[in-house]
């Protein structure tokens, strides 16, 4: 059985802003990233505009909710690095799928990388990435400081499997699908 395999003693501690971002694997360099030591922070507004497609080791920054529709994010070419962040002082809402180009390159810093940091607000609110219902695919390394939700139609005969290229990390997640290929036997 499942019981028993963890306990409140060996909690993973992750970090948030009442430990100051360290967790047990590292610490969140917040004040690094709005101080611009890992790239030019460029704010975007609440509906993704000023988000390039092409991330060249940007920083993006909304203080404030995130909603998000389709994006293909294109690798970098030359002196241009197809990495770059994403920080959310607030909730995600990815509305369509958030890929990464198919392209071959010849550099590893060239590959389009995304990260995703998705922060509580000042007053605690936030730090939740909500993946709609439509969305089948999700490219990314995501950290959210509360909450990451899957989405759901409710309905088996109209859901959607979900496919996520990267990682995520959360407090907790709600696995709302209900998908299931019962020729391939693979869930969401």
């Amino acid at each position: 059985t499942a019981e028993g395999w963890t306990d409140d003693q060996s909690a993973l501690v992750l970090p948030k802003k009442e430990n100051a971002y360290r967790g047990e694997f590292g610490t969140l360099d917040v004040r690094g990233l709005f101080a611009g030591q890992y790239g030019v922070v460029k704010k975007i507004a609440s509906n993704g505009a000023g988000l390039e497609n092409q991330l060249n080791r940007q920083i993006y920054y909304s203080n404030g909710d995130l909603h998000i529709g389709y994006q293909n994010f294109k690798n970098g070419a030359g002196k241009v690095n197809g990495a770059g962040t994403i920080v959310v002082k607030g909730d995600v809402y990815i509305e369509g799928n958030i890929l990464y180009e198919n392209m071959p390159t010849t550099a590893a810093r060239n590959l389009a990388s995304l990260g995703w940091i998705v922060l509580k607000k000042d007053n605690g609110a936030g730090g939740n990435v909500y993946i709609a219902a439509n969305v089948e695919n999700v490219a990314g390394s995501f950290y959210a400081e509360n909450k990451i939700y899957t989405g759901t139609t409710g309905q088996a005969a109209t859901e959607k499997g979900l496919r996520i290229n990267g990682l995520m990390v959360a407090r907790q997640f709600d696995f709302q699908r209900i998908f299931s290929d019962l020729e391939k036997g693979g869930p969401a």
